[in-house]
């Protein structure tokens, strides 16, 4: 597993039991070309539903998830959020969960997005 990433996350977490994060990250998804920053402050719960792992994916895919865009407004929609979970996770060496966290979240994403747009 690819340890330099986690060098440049700086988050505490809180009595709840949800993660705050205390600077912003900006990842660049060198599949789709484009950026996705977690601004400081943002909270998240980690791996939803999952065994908690350190790892800069979670973060960012809840910030697509809340968001359905990349940093130039234009639509992340749930596959491209999967697919941005899973390159992050394989790059990471967690070619299982990269496989199968894919899956669970693009239904999970799919689901909760056609919700929202109505």
């Amino acid at each position: 597993m690819n340890q330099d990433i986690y060098q440049t996350i700086s988050h505490h977490r809180t009595e709840s039991g949800n993660y705050v994060l205390d600077a912003p990250l900006v990842y660049y998804s060198p599949r789709y070309h484009k950026t996705v920053t977690c601004p400081a402050g943002m909270i998240a719960d980690g791996a939803t539903g999952a065994e908690d792992i350190e790892s800069l994916g979670w973060w960012v895919h809840d910030r697509v998830c809340r968001t359905f865009e990349w940093d130039d407004h234009t639509e992340c929609p749930p596959w491209e959020g999967s697919t941005i979970l899973h390159d992050i996770l394989l790059a990471e060496g967690r070619w299982f969960r990269a496989r199968s966290w894919w899956l669970a979240t693009l239904v999970a994403q799919t689901w909760f997005y056609m919700w929202k747009s109505h």
